[in-house]
């Protein structure tokens, strides 16, 4: 266990939900007051770190090994995050429950090895994936305001008039409204 964090929560990854052997899966974990397959509160998180997601980690089973983490959301306002994480040397099984940890504590040091913002920790996402465009970003930010997640360069720049009221909530995390007029992305 990560002995640099007081407080930890297990989250176990059901395997009847999964058909096959995932390897370097990128896995997205929300926070808030009903999530999961139990609808948990974990609101708990934020407010040991409030703003602070840097103050967070998560690990394998082992509790030790870090799995790298993007943030596509953390609202410490409304409580609300979502987390994508996931290693090369990670994999989620169709065999066994899978455990990973989140760890949280707002007096350890900011944890910028393994957790960063879309496109600052592309070790989340494989080398299978051409393109990571989360949608989480404020469309009106003009060239290359939806930054590609991965690290190859595919960026989105929003066209037809999109401005941050295009920027909606989505089934997990957030979505941008293509209203049918003239909105689109170009990547």
């Amino acid at each position: 266990m990560l002995t640099s964090y007081q407080y930890y929560k297990k989250i176990t990854i059901d395997s009847s939900k999964i058909d096959s052997d995932l390897s370097h899966f990128p896995l997205p974990i929300p926070l808030g007051t009903s999530v999961g397959m139990s609808d948990q509160d974990v609101t708990d998180v934020f407010d040991e770190v409030g703003s602070d997601y840097l103050k967070i980690a998560v690990t394998m089973d082992d509790g030790e090994t870090h799995l790298y983490v993007e943030v596509e959301q953390w609202d410490a306002t409304n409580e609300r995050a979502l987390l994508w994480v996931s290693r090369d040397t990670w994999s989620v099984l169709s065999s066994s429950d899978t455990e990973i940890y989140l760890y949280f504590d707002s007096t350890a040091d900011n944890n910028t090895a393994y957790i960063g913002t879309s496109g600052n920790r592309t070790e989340v996402w494989s080398n299978d994936f051409a393109a990571v465009l989360t949608m989480a970003q404020d469309p009106s930010g003009g060239t290359d305001s939806i930054v590609d997640s991965t690290g190859n360069g595919h960026h989105g720049t929003p066209n037809g008039g999109m401005d941050s009221n295009d920027l909606v909530d989505g089934l997990i995390g957030k979505a941008l409204d293509f209203d049918g007029g003239d909105d689109f992305l170009e990547v």
